[in-house]
């Protein structure tokens, strides 16, 4: 039995046409058109003629292309990019998509929010897939490991925002959750944020540049479940220390460096353990920059031979430094009060011809990594293969927002295959690159001999270092 339509009046109209059903439901179905809309497939590709053209799979007669790399999609959006800097890039780890960028204020438009955070979607170029906003510039931001739709991220004011993709059009944007701003947790300027540990336990662990390091859980961010105050050892002039960057390795949880202000990178504890303290532990320090540290990165370490204690280090002294970070269980116990603190140095120095404001390891590959700097340039290097040039070298094109390449301060690699590179700097534009098969792939596409021939080049390279 059919029902004859009815015509509605102006204000069930109205009522229906400002619903939130109905705004949720035009709001999916019209990113849903433009995704399909934006997909370039060539449906009048002949496949007796060869197929779709392979650009970066098939070797030259030199292999260039395997192991070059493209410029791929641009991201910015008029009203939400302009005159803003980009602060944090990553992937998010579930739909390999999605690309999270993080920003600060635009100084020219006093009343939009201070901090942004857009989601851009690969397969939506037009607009962001999701907008979250802040009271304070977002200085870090990431996707959680754990929740796909959940975004943790750091302001300037030192709050801990939450935001959650299923309630980003009825809340407005604005965090589901934030730290107060009281005492009990950060005072100054959050840089880092990890999420650590696994999926039925696992903690936020942030650090200001007041020397303070939280742990948070999800579910509660009004209190902090840790809290810890770093200190610089003696014989230093100040107790202050101010990181910058923070990071875990894959293997211990309990245990972190973090890069400062003043160019040394510095162990610390978590808990108590045998011969230190929870903190900063004041028996080591690793040096070579004299500058500060603008990134730190363990290496991921997914593979047949463990380099998990290999970590990259970018400063604003325009260098790369490449580390071997000693096991803290290793560490030598410190015989008196006054023992001197021991001074690390790296185990390979590069040096480069601007700024270096961020460095990446790739998720799988052992020797490659990235590197951003001031004169707006993407590097990536094969350390398996060369020590002193980078693979390739590019810049992003000319803007979308009409703003000529600016200097980049961030990179993230895609981390299920490796293939994807998103860049971003002070013009507000994420530029997404792809690499050859030579620089990429899943673990099982990389040869054992290449995790040999890196664990036999760290050894080559401490053997250097110490007969200097």
């Amino acid at each position: 039995m059919r029902y004859p339509l009815r015509t509605l009046d102006d204000d069930e109209l109205k009522a229906v046409t400002s619903s939130e059903d109905f705004l949720d439901f035009v709001e999916r179905s019209a990113k849903v058109i433009e995704r399909a809309l934006d997909e370039e497939y060539d449906v009048l590709a002949d496949y007796e003629l060869g197929g779709v053209d392979g650009e970066l799979e098939d070797d030259d007669e030199h292999g260039r292309k395997r192991r070059g790399i493209r410029e791929v999609c641009q991201f910015w959006d008029e009203r939400w990019s302009k005159k803003r800097m980009i602060s944090d890039l990553s992937f998010s780890p579930k739909f390999p998509e999605l690309v999270l960028a993080a920003y600060t204020k635009n100084p020219s438009a006093p009343h939009e929010p201070d901090g942004l955070v857009q989601i851009w979607n690969q397969h939506l170029h037009s607009r962001p897939e999701y907008v979250f906003h802040s009271t304070s510039d977002i200085l870090a931001a990431k996707f959680s490991p754990f929740h796909p739709n959940l975004i943790v991220g750091g302001s300037y004011s030192g709050q801990v925002l939450l935001w959650d993709t299923r309630s980003s059009r009825a809340g407005g944007g604005a965090p589901v959750q934030k730290t107060p701003l009281t005492g009990s947790g950060h005072t100054h300027p959050v840089y880092s944020i990890s999420i650590i540990g696994t999926q039925n336990a696992h903690n936020i662990l942030t650090a200001s540049t007041d020397g303070v390091v939280c742990g948070w859980t999800v579910d509660m961010l009004s209190q902090p479940q840790e809290y810890l105050e770093l200190s610089t050892p003696p014989p230093s002039k100040t107790e202050d220390l101010a990181p910058t960057t923070m990071s875990f390795p894959q293997s211990d949880p309990t245990f972190f460096i973090v890069g400062t202000e003043e160019g040394g990178i510095y162990p610390c504890h978590r808990y108590d353990r045998a011969g230190a303290k929870a903190g900063t532990d004041h028996r080591l320090v690793y040096r070579g920059h004299k500058a500060p540290i603008m990134s730190t990165a363990f290496h991921p370490a997914r593979g047949p031979v463990d380099l998990g204690d290999l970590m990259l280090s970018s400063s604003l002294d325009w260098s790369v430094r490449l580390w071997r970070i000693r096991p803290p269980a290793t560490t030598a116990p410190a015989t008196s009060a006054i023992a001197t603190t021991q001074v690390v140095e790296p185990i390979l120095d590069i040096n480069r011809e601007d700024v270096v404001y961020d460095a990446r390891w790739s998720p799988h590959r052992p020797g490659v990594f990235s590197l951003v700097d001031g004169a707006g340039n993407l590097e990536v290097w094969d350390l398996y293969t060369d020590t002193e040039v980078p693979v390739v070298k590019t810049t992003p094109s000319k803007g979308r927002g009409g703003i000529l390449t600016r200097s980049l301060n961030k990179v993230a690699w895609e981390e299920r295959e490796g293939r994807r590179i998103a860049t971003g700097g002070l013009d507000g534009v994420v530029t997404v690159f792809e690499v050859g098969k030579g620089l990429s792939g899943t673990p099982e596409d990389v040869p054992a001999d290449e995790w040999a021939g890196m664990k036999k080049l760290v050894g080559k390279l401490e053997q250097q270092d110490r007969s200097n």
